[in-house]
């Protein structure tokens, strides 16, 4: 079998026009920074440094604000289709020459870096022409399925093509992967299982939607900051604290939320 050459490209997909909660990715989060500063800081590590690094958002007037966040860090910024948003990762692969699209997305301020060299490492060694990689869980669901907001997915540019010459349905191109991992048998979807301290857990919420996520992340991201780039520790600590019952907010906001 003939193995395509990869180039992979970390792509950070953030927009202001937030219904729930407008310009969540740029207001203060924690010390000054907004969530997207943190992201767009962390993938600044050496060990990530010769992949593009792009910022993708919309065309939209109120997106172009995100610009200087992007080029203060480093990235590249992209406007794209606004209301498709699967066409916007399409044109962003074919604007850089990437082959395989490493998605972040910018609601989640507890990504784990770890997790994506992970998944860098485990495609750049694979054999296999990949087109979705990513974790699950224990009832065999892609993390992005689920609301524990802490890891990344990468997908190949071949594959967006595919489900955009397939489909038209709007949902399939506001949420960018669905088709892939629903229509499993047309493409190689390749699945790790979640590290253990989340492989089973359904009361885990580190994803922001409203202003009570927003409040709440940004309480126990402070309260964490020295643990939070380890898993197993930042569980233990949201199990573990009584003061702000972390779990119970989560937990409503997962039954309020559907994925």
């Amino acid at each position: 079998m003939h193995i395509k050459k990869k180039s992979l490209g970390i792509v950070v997909q953030a927009r202001t026009g937030s219904t729930r909660l407008p310009n969540k990715v740029v207001l203060n989060f924690y010390n000054e920074h907004s969530i997207l500063d943190l992201i767009l800081n962390r993938f600044g590590d050496e060990d990530l440094i010769t992949y593009p690094k792009i910022l993708a958002t919309s065309t939209a007037d109120a997106d172009r604000v995100l610009e200087s966040y992007a080029l203060s860090h480093g990235f590249k910024f992209f406007c794209g289709s606004e209301n498709d948003v699967l066409k916007r990762f399409i044109d962003v692969g074919e604007t850089y020459g990437i082959t395989h699209l490493v998605r972040v997305c910018a609601d989640n301020p507890f990504i784990n870096l770890v997790s994506v060299k992970t998944l860098i490492d485990y495609l750049t060694a694979s054999d296999e022409d990949i087109d979705y990689l990513s974790f699950e869980n224990s009832k065999g669901l892609p993390t992005i399925k689920t609301h524990l907001g802490i890891f990344a997915e990468i997908v190949s540019l071949d594959a967006l093509r595919k489900v955009n010459d397939s489909t038209v349905d709007s949902l399939y191109h506001e949420h960018v992967t669905n088709y892939i991992y629903e229509h499993k048998n047309d493409f190689r979807v390749v699945l790790i299982p979640a590290p253990d301290s989340v492989y089973y857990r359904e009361d885990i919420r580190l994803t922001i939607d409203n202003k009570e996520d927003f409040e709440l992340m940004a309480n126990l991201y402070a309260k964490t900051i020295p643990i939070s780039a380890d898993i197993d520790r930042l569980i233990t600590f949201i199990d573990v604290d009584e003061e702000n019952d972390y779990k119970k907010i989560m937990i409503d906001n997962i039954n309020k939320y559907t994925k």
